[in-house]
């Protein structure tokens, strides 16, 4: 599936990630309550509408969609989503500082 990003580029969600999320992270899913088409939906919501995106030095993107105390974030690198995983505002930080992200945009909803 090709999803049209908050910033007009086309980011690809492939099977095999939504596979990767669901075997390997199923907290997501679980602790949201979605089955495997609500995931697929909330991927294209957050690429769509990200709170904040921020990208590294190599040029991935990372892009945070508030759920609650956590947030959802989607690891994106050459317009191919690689991952997606909860984490806490705390551990978003100490990522910002250890890997000197650099803000690219900050959403409001």
């Amino acid at each position: 599936m090709k999803v049209r990003a908050y910033d007009g580029l086309f980011v690809a969600v492939t099977e095999d990630v939504v596979d990767h999320v669901v075997r390997k992270h199923s907290e997501v899913l679980s602790l949201l309550g979605l089955a495997r088409k609500g995931f697929v939906e909330l991927l294209r919501n957050v690429l769509e509408e990200p709170n904040e995106v921020y990208a590294d030095v190599y040029g991935s993107k990372y892009f945070l969609k508030k759920l609650n105390d956590l947030y959802l974030n989607v690891i994106v690198s050459e317009e191919i989503v690689k991952t997606a995983y909860l984490i806490v505002l705390e551990r978003i930080l100490k990522c910002a500082r250890g890997y000197q992200w650099n803000r690219l945009v900050a959403l409001s909803l």
